[in-house]
């Protein structure tokens, strides 16, 4: 067994080192194989051609994903810009709110101090319509008892 595996290491060595000058190298089994292609039943193929679409396809397909890239990520800002804006907006309007609300509040407490104003001023009146009738009781007295 053991000489039959060296025998097969030998004879694939052997083969390798005979059929490598005759292997071409490089992209020209490539070459090699299209020609072959063309020689045996392909002769309508060209081998150049097919690989300048390939490339051309493949060049597409960059410009494609390329475009696509963009477009979402113009996409992706303009969602962006639309959810800056609604928080704009939302600040704004609370904003707006709070200060309409403090307007409120100074003015309830305006008419509450108003109120309060007025409520003084009628109790002032009515204590000082009490004092002069009093006065004016106390001076009929006086004149009764002076009478």
């Amino acid at each position: 067994v053991r000489t039959a595996l060296r025998a097969l290491g030998a004879v694939a060595i052997l083969a390798v080192a005979v059929l490598s000058p005759v292997l071409p190298r490089g992209t020209e089994p490539v070459r090699a194989a299209g020609s072959l292609l063309k020689e045996f039943g392909g002769a309508d193929l060209d081998y150049e051609e097919q690989v300048r679409e390939d490339m051309a396809g493949k060049a597409t397909r960059r410009k494609e994903e390329a475009e696509k890239r963009r477009l979402e990520e113009t996409r992706r800002r303009e969602i962006e810009q639309q959810l800056e804006a609604s928080k704009k907006r939302a600040a704004q309007e609370a904003e707006a709110a709070k200060k309409k609300a403090e307007e409120e509040a100074a003015k309830r407490k305006a008419e509450e101090e108003a109120a309060k104003k007025k409520a003084a001023e009628e109790e002032a009146k009515k204590k000082a319509a009490e004092e002069a009738a009093r006065k004016k009781a106390a001076e009929e007295a006086a004149k009764k008892k002076a009478e």
